[in-house]
C-alpha cells in the first residue's frame, strides 16, 4: 500500500468513526487502525497525534461544507448571501456541535482562518471602496470570532444572554446582531 493510500484510509477511518457517533475523546488510535486495516504505526507515521488527525479530517469536512455553502453572486444581497452563509454555518455547527466544537478549539489556537476568504469578498461588495482590506478582513474576524465564541460556549451564552442558540428563532436575533453590529457603513 502507498504512503497515500494508507493516508486516505486513516482519514476514511476518522471519518467513518465520527459519522458513527464515536466521540472525538472515544477515538483511539487503535480504533483508528482497526477501522482502516493498518497497524498503529502506521498511523502515527502518519500524523503524529491524534488530534492532528481528527482536526486535519474535521478541518477537510469543513472546507467542503463551507465550499457548498458559499453563496452565488447572484443570489441577493451582499448581506442576505451573508446572512444565509452564517446561518448554515451555525445549523451545520449545532447539527455536529461536538465535533464542532473540538474543531472550533483546535482551530482557534492552532488552526488557519480560511473561513474569510468566504466572508471577505462578500464584505467588500457590501462595503465598495468606503473600507480599506485591512478594515474589511478585521470586520471578517470579529464576526467569525463573535460566532465561534458563542457556539464554542453556547451554555455560557444562554446563561449571559438568556438566549438559546439551539433554537433557530433565537439563532436568527444572535446572527442580526452580530451583522448589524459589524456591517454598519
Amino acid at each position: 500500500m502507498s504512503k497515500n493510500e494508507a493516508k486516505k484510509k486513516i482519514m476514511s477511518a476518522v471519518r467513518e468513526l465520527l459519522s458513527e457517533g464515536c466521540s472525538v475523546e472515544d477515538i483511539t488510535v487503535r480504533k483508528i487502525a482497526n477501522q482502516a486495516g493498518v497497524g498503529i504505526g502506521t498511523v502515527s507515521y502518519h500524523f503524529h497525534s491524534k488530534d492532528k488527525l481528527v482536526y486535519e479530517v474535521i478541518a477537510a469536512q469543513m472546507a467542503d461544507i463551507a465550499g457548498v455553502l458559499a453563496p452565488n453572486a447572484d443570489e441577493g444581497t451582499p448581506l442576505e448571501r451573508l446572512r444565509w452563509f452564517f446561518s448554515k454555518t451555525i445549523e451545520m455547527a449545532l447539527e455536529y456541535s461536538e465535533i464542532f466544537k473540538s474543531q472550533l478549539s483546535y482551530d482557534m489556537i492552532n488552526g488557519d482562518l480560511s473561513i474569510c476568504y468566504f466572508v471577505t469578498p462578500i464584505l467588500r461588495e457590501h462595503f465598495g471602496s468606503s473600507k480599506s482590506d485591512l478594515e474589511i478582513t478585521v470586520i471578517a474576524l470579529q464576526m467569525i470570532a463573535a460566532l465561534q465564541m458563542i457556539l464554542l460556549k453556547s451554555e455560557e451564552f444562554q446563561r449571559c444572554t438568556g438566549i438559546n442558540i439551539y433554537d433557530n428563532n433565537q439563532s436568527e436575533k444572535v446572527l442580526s446582531a452580530i451583522l448589524s453590529t459589524a456591517v454598519k457603513p
